[in-house]
């Protein structure tokens, strides 16, 4: 394969990166805001979280949060497809012939090269939008402090990159 059509790999999987993260992030992010506000301990389940949302903050409120995610999810999969494909051609032989598929062990070789690196990336966008979604000053304050009370907990949990990288 040649240095150019290599190249055009990685620029076709960072274009499909660009796309597909974008609409990623706006289809998931209502579920991911549920989940997020359960997780911080603001409501005790699913269902009240999700009908406390809607009556209190409508629509809107489960797209706290969304703008990082939109602005940076396409960067961040088109970053992860493009050095994916990169680790790919580091681990493909130069005498490999190009119809013939790559072995597992070297699939999975070139994803394990490329997740630390992912980690580094994504995990500053994912703290940024969690404490969007939990912010002060929603109406999940009140919610969140009634049960932080009722469970003991003094704070909520962090995102980490251990989580990410775990993932």
């Amino acid at each position: 394969m040649s240095e150019d059509e290599k190249s055009r790999q990685v620029w076709r999987r960072f274009i499909g990166g660009c796309v597909g993260g974008f609409l990623q992030a706006a289809t998931s992010h209502p579920l991911d805001t549920v989940k997020s506000r359960v997780q911080q301990g603001i409501f005790p389940s699913i269902g009240t979280c999700v009908r406390a949302t809607y009556t209190n903050e409508g629509l809107r409120g489960f797209y706290r949060g969304v703008t990082p995610p939109l602005c940076l999810c396409g960067i961040y999969n088109s970053i992860l497809f493009s050095l994916n494909q990169l680790m790919v051609n580091v681990v493909t032989p130069a005498n490999h012939p190009p119809s013939t598929p790559l072995p597992t062990w070297r699939i999975a070789l070139a994803a394990e090269m490329t997740a630390p690196l992912y980690c580094l990336c994504i995990n500053p966008m994912e703290v940024i939008k969690v404490r969007l979604q939990v912010q002060k000053g929603s109406v999940c304050t009140a919610a969140r402090l009634t049960a932080q009370q009722r469970c003991g907990v003094n704070r909520a949990p962090r995102p980490s990159c251990g989580a990410t990288l775990l993932r």
